[in-house]
């Protein structure tokens, strides 16, 4: 399901961007000072919000609804 009406929290466009930058949950939590649980939440709220199986798929979606950028 491709989702047209998503809006982000500040915190879950931070996570999807340092996604886009391909890196880990563990990265990103130290770039966030979250702990790699916690970003693997924002993870799965973003899945949801762009109605994406993978974060390779979230970064993808988030670039065709411009996002991303």
């Amino acid at each position: 399901m491709f989702r047209s009406d998503v809006n982000l929290s500040d915190r879950q466009s931070q996570v999807l961007y340092w996604l886009a930058q391909g890196l880990t949950s563990q990265e990103i939590g130290e770039k966030l000072y979250l702990s790699a649980a916690t970003v693997k939440n924002y993870r799965f709220q973003l899945l949801e919000a762009l109605g994406a199986r993978n974060a390779a798929e979230a970064v993808h979606r988030a670039h065709e609804l411009g996002i991303l950028r």
